[in-house]
């Protein structure tokens, strides 16, 4: 009993220390961490990355805060409760389906736009007849009906990663429109990890793909899986035809493609 209570012991220290030295590794391309109360702060008083393009485009560039379910409630719940209406998400559900608000990005701008006439002497009236590819404006002052007035947008939020920080960049295709104001929170997607206890069996074939071997494992496994890295630890006592029973110890890493 006692050289077993040591074997366990054993493979649960192999697998935590190997664990924690893996995870330390590579856990800076896995998941995003929330950000502490004193970050939320800093980096919401922060003022935004203002930069024009090429195109004449102003785009407005922040700090992305990560923030949990709980932090959401308290910075967004005014936000969140008006989506959730507009979404039409009851319960978290929409249409039976789970659904729930991970990310909300806001933005301030301006829009400013020369409204041209011409002047009318004979009728003593002002015509507006204005339009181009974002903004269109017609009527008559005085007349009886209203001026109608439209503006056009196409808005674009980029989210860049920059090291262990991910940034929402907000611009319009408009060059009229002038961003200067960004706020973008998010809860960052939980790690799936878990440590476990079990067996597994594999058969080797050769070159020719005719059965060559069989091994068998069995001991304990942690696997955790990240938005871009996954990787296990495992450690136990395989057996196999060839050399019988002995231990062993595994770690593997791996780029997560779906």
């Amino acid at each position: 009993m006692k050289d077993l209570l040591k074997y366990i012991f054993g493979l649960i220290l192999i697998v935590g220390v190997i664990g924690i030295i893996v995870s330390r590794f590579f856990g800076g391309n896995a998941l995003p961490t929330q950000n502490n109360v004193a970050e939320i702060v800093k980096i919401d008083k922060s003022e935004p990355e203002i930069t024009v393009d090429h195109k004449g485009n102003t785009h407005a560039q922040k700090e992305v805060i990560y923030i949990t379910d709980d932090q959401a409630v308290l910075y967004l719940k005014n936000e969140r409760d008006s989506l959730k209406k507009a979404l039409g998400i009851k319960d978290n559900t929409i249409g039976g389906l789970s659904a729930q608000i991970v990310g909300l990005t806001t933005a301030v701008s301006k829009y400013k736009v020369e409204v041209h006439y011409l002047y009318d002497s004979l009728n003593k009236r002002y015509i507006i007849d204005q339009k181009s590819r974002w903004f269109s404006a017609k009527g008559i002052i005085p007349g009886k009906d209203p001026i109608i007035i439209e503006g056009r947008d196409s808005i674009t939020v980029a989210f860049i990663n920059k090291g262990r920080k991910t940034f929402a960049n907000v611009s319009s295709a408009n060059p009229d429109i002038k961003y200067y104001g960004v706020r973008s929170f998010m809860v960052p997607p939980k790690r799936v990890s878990g440590l476990g206890i079990g067996a597994s069996g594999e058969m080797e074939m050769n070159n020719s793909f005719k059965y060559n071997d069989t091994r068998i494992s069995g001991g304990l496994k942690f696997m955790s899986v990240g938005n871009s890295i996954m990787y296990d630890v495992e450690a136990g006592y395989r057996y196999n035809y060839t050399f019988g029973v002995y231990p062993y110890v595994g770690v593997g890493v791996y780029k997560r493609l779906f």
